[in-house]
């Protein structure tokens, strides 16, 4: 991302402002876009202006929704849910490719969840939980937590013993699998799981 940052640099400062509408605008607004999204992704200090400064520049550009993604994933690197919802919720996933879409949907959902939006949280989970991807575990994670904590037990039940195994939540799962066995008062399964825990 450094070089190709670089390289993006160079050709902005060859290029000054060209009249809107003009091929070389387009061109421009691209390098901007790319030059604040390599920003982004090297995580710098000003990668949140940079993007912001390019969606007020350039409101016409087809990286508007690109963009919107950039931004609502340093929010959310930010911790800042309720600015990163706004942002996610402004990307035109239809512009994402596949594995910006998986990402998207995650950092959208766990956003709902941290502000205990659970409704929407579930839908952006449920997009990804059943397909391998670099978030799937934590989806169903977050997908069993939520279904617990609205007490659908049998749903949450299922997806915790999907994970059950894996070594980031092995161990904390296996807590709730007894609970909630012990609710459905299935003694039997409860003894039989808790013992060796």
């Amino acid at each position: 991302y450094g070089t190709a940052q670089t390289n993006f640099q160079d050709y902005l400062n060859q290029n000054n402002y060209i009249g809107k509408g003009t091929p070389t605008r387009y061109a421009v607004s691209d390098a901007n876009y790319y030059y604040a999204a390599c920003a982004v992704e090297m995580f710098q200090d000003d990668a949140e202006d940079l993007m912001k400064k390019f969606i007020a520049n350039y409101p016409e550009s087809p990286k508007i929704a690109l963009a919107h993604f950039h931004l609502g994933k340093i929010f959310f690197r930010k911790k800042d849910y309720e600015s990163a919802i706004r942002e996610l919720t402004s990307t035109d996933i239809y512009q994402l490719t596949k594995e910006q879409y998986i990402e998207h949907s995650f950092k959208l959902g766990y956003s709902y969840y941290m502000v205990k939006d659970y409704d929407n949280s579930l839908l952006y989970f449920a997009k990804i939980k059943d397909e391998k991807n670099l978030y799937q575990v934590a989806a169903i994670y977050y997908y069993a937590h939520i279904c617990y904590l609205q007490q659908k037990y049998e749903v949450a039940l299922q997806h915790f013993l999907l994970i059950k195994d894996e070594k980031k939540f092995s161990q904390i799962v296996p807590f709730y699998i007894a609970q909630i066995y012990f609710i459905q008062k299935k003694y039997q399964e409860v003894i039989d799981y808790a013992t060796p825990i």
